[in-house]
């Protein structure tokens, strides 16, 4: 009984996502930020950015993974031609 309760505690820390790459877009200009939190932490991002930005912006998708860093760099890399600046992307990036 410990045993299996053990496995299966070592299971979901090792097979759950420890962070997420989000897609927040800015409701006027349309661009979206590509950028990467801990997991379950993309609305606490997004307050953070809405603090300094007077537009609305938008929670647009979460993608649950192991290596944030990893996955936020294939992504800057795939959409470089939609690139702006910094993290932020033109609104092409939502439709690939």
């Amino acid at each position: 009984m410990i045993l299996s309760k053990l496995i299966i505690v070592y299971t979901t820390l090792v097979t759950s996502p420890k962070a997420e790459v989000y897609f927040i877009q800015d409701s006027v200009t349309k661009m979206v930020k590509i950028g990467k939190t801990g997991i379950n932490n993309s609305p606490e991002r997004l307050k953070q950015l809405q603090t300094g930005n007077p537009s609305q912006l938008v929670l647009v998708k979460t993608i649950p993974t192991h290596q944030g860093f990893k996955l936020e760099k294939v992504l800057h890399k795939k959409h470089v031609a939609n690139h702006y600046r910094g993290e932020w992307f033109r609104e092409a990036v939502l439709a690939k």
